[in-house]
């Protein structure tokens, strides 16, 4: 193909490109850990404040594993379980220390710190549902969206300390992990076409009954 800029500058990014600043990240309610000081809860002030507070995150990724077979030394490959990669955020550390005392005492209350006994077996009582990052569009408006479920910590991260890190605010990572992810759309609603069911195309002109599909 012949090198043509007005080509690009027509069919290229026609919407001038997604921009990876613009996110937000949104923590629901999380268990039985409303009970903490400040709670973590649906009209807690630092349900906003992680919103505002989380610099970094990722809209994730979709794996599927591989299974190699062999035949006289060459591999083919055939699909295997899907699998999730942690999810890592980094927060932006106050003096307050607000949100970083959450996730410790979060950690803690799966296994805890000293006696290593979880406060609760119960799932439901440490992982978090509806977890959402959003995409916004340099209009303003939603365009993209992932939802976690069964989200908790498995490493609060360190904070580095240094004579020499002047001129900046302390962060942390938090490296989560989780049950599965679905795309969602809107307000946090299930993107229907990716989740809806896949109708297999064999690759037939004609199938048994003699009706047309696509030839693949």
């Amino acid at each position: 193909m012949q090198f043509n800029i007005q080509t690009f500058r027509s069919s290229g990014l026609v919407e001038g490109g997604a921009r990876p600043s613009l996110f937000e990240v949104i923590f629901p309610f999380v268990g039985t850990l409303n009970v903490l000081e400040p709670p973590l809860t649906s009209n807690s002030n630092n349900k906003e404040r992680i919103s505002f507070l989380c610099t970094a995150a990722s809209l994730p990724a979709f794996r599927v594993d591989a299974i190699p077979v062999y035949y006289f030394g060459r591999p083919i490959y055939f699909n295997g379980e899907r699998t999730f990669e942690p999810w890592v955020i980094t927060i932006l550390n106050d003096e307050d220390w607000d949100l970083r005392n959450f996730f410790e005492a979060w950690s803690n209350k799966i296994n805890s710190l000293i006696g290593n006994i979880a406060e609760t077996s119960d799932p439901r009582n440490y992982k978090a549902e509806h977890v959402l990052v959003k995409q916004y569009g340099k209009d303003g408006s939603l365009i993209r969206g992932y939802n976690f479920y069964g989200m908790w910590p498995s490493i609060v991260g360190d904070i580095a300390l240094g004579w020499d890190q002047g001129n900046r605010i302390e962060t942390f990572d938090c490296r989560m992990v989780f049950d599965f992810f679905e795309p969602a759309i809107g307000s946090g609603g299930t993107d229907t076409e990716q989740t809806a069911p896949v109708i297999y195309d064999t690759g037939h002109e004609t199938d048994t009954t003699g009706l047309q599909s696509r030839v693949g």
